[in-house]
């Protein structure tokens, strides 16, 4: 869902319900307005779920700057401790070069409160004793260029979770390029005992 058409970067604000996490800001791709030049005519315009998708970067730049973009959101109910979630989601890579394997990462925070969490570009959540690590996989396209591919992240939680962040695994420290994905079809269940 979405409360206003993007006209450019950074305007993640547009999309219902979410949360802009960190001074490092996602960008809302939507077909009323703001697209990626990387998506124009490939497979990737296609969106798996609706008009829009996330993007986001991770990395540092020629001149040094780092970036870890994420998106965040309070959950309509707690993802309880030590119960097994699913999250589903479609990721768009864009060429190997551009969208090389990476780390998506799930952190969780037991109040919305938490968000945004930092104030910087590219802190990690788990600079701060708020936020835990509740899931992460390693992304990969298999070589594919400008596609969409489904992945499953097991999560299970240690504290009772009320808000989520999602991008780029910190644990693993900066490419040494700026990288770039596209997020859609997001869809968190409880896995049934």
């Amino acid at each position: 869902e979405q409360d206003c058409c993007p006209g450019g970067a950074s305007e993640s604000y547009c999309i219902s319900e979410l949360i802009q996490p960190s001074l490092g800001t996602s960008d809302y791709l939507h077909q009323c307005g703001y697209k990626y030049e990387l998506v124009e005519g490939t497979s990737l315009q296609k969106f798996p779920d609706g008009e829009g998708a996330i993007g986001f970067l991770t990395g540092i730049t020629p001149d040094g700057k780092k970036y870890l973009e994420y998106v965040g959101a309070c959950l309509s109910r707690p993802m309880l401790a030590g119960t097994a979630y699913a999250l589903k989601v479609h990721v768009g890579f864009f060429d190997t070069d551009y969208s090389p394997p990476f780390g998506l990462a799930v952190y969780g925070s037991s109040s919305c409160a938490h968000l945004p969490f930092t104030d910087m570009e590219s802190d990690c959540p788990l600079s701060y004793s708020d936020w835990q690590l509740i899931g992460r996989q390693w992304i990969d396209s298999g070589g594919g260029s400008n596609i969409w591919l489904e992945f499953n992240l097991d999560l299970l939680p240690s504290m009772d979770i009320n808000t989520l962040i999602i991008g780029a695994d910190c644990l693993h420290g900066f490419s040494q390029e700026v990288i770039a994905y596209l997020l859609d079809n997001l869809s968190l269940q409880e896995v049934a005992s």
